[in-house]
Order: C-alpha cells, then sequence, then structure tokens
C-alpha cells in the first residue's frame, strides 16, 4: 500500500495513508485528495480505476472540515 501511495504521489495525485485497525490487524488506507468539486474527484477515482483496476470511493469532506 505504502508503495502504491508513493506511485500516485510520483503521477501528480494527493495520495495520503492511514494506519486502520481491522479484525485481522492492521491496514493502511490510501486517500486521494483533497478535491475541490466533486467532479475532480470523479475523475481522480476513475483515472485511477481506470490505470489500476481498483475500484474506489469518493467520499464527500464535512464542510467547515480540511
Amino acid at each position: 500500500a505504502l508503495v502504491f501511495a508513493h506511485r500516485l504521489r510520483a503521477q501528480g495525485f494527493p495520495a495520503h495513508t492511514r494506519l486502520m485497525s481491522l479484525r485481522s490487524g492492521r491496514g493502511i488506507l490510501i486517500l486521494l485528495g483533497p478535491y475541490r468539486h466533486r467532479v475532480e474527484a470523479l475523475a481522480a477515482r476513475g483515472a485511477v480505476d481506470h490505470r489500476d483496476t481498483i475500484e474506489g470511493l469518493v467520499i464527500p469532506t464535512p464542510r467547515g472540515a480540511s
């Protein structure tokens, strides 16, 4: 996951990682963004989905949060 996030950053995506607790141990979540507009987030998701055959999610940020 860390190598994938690094590759995304090298391709110009604003990729960030977060360590998560899972039932089976720990995992790494890769986040892209933030994007100012939903259409930008959807375009980034589509580019990564197409290139890496990974199905991502677009999650809105609550207003006032950064």
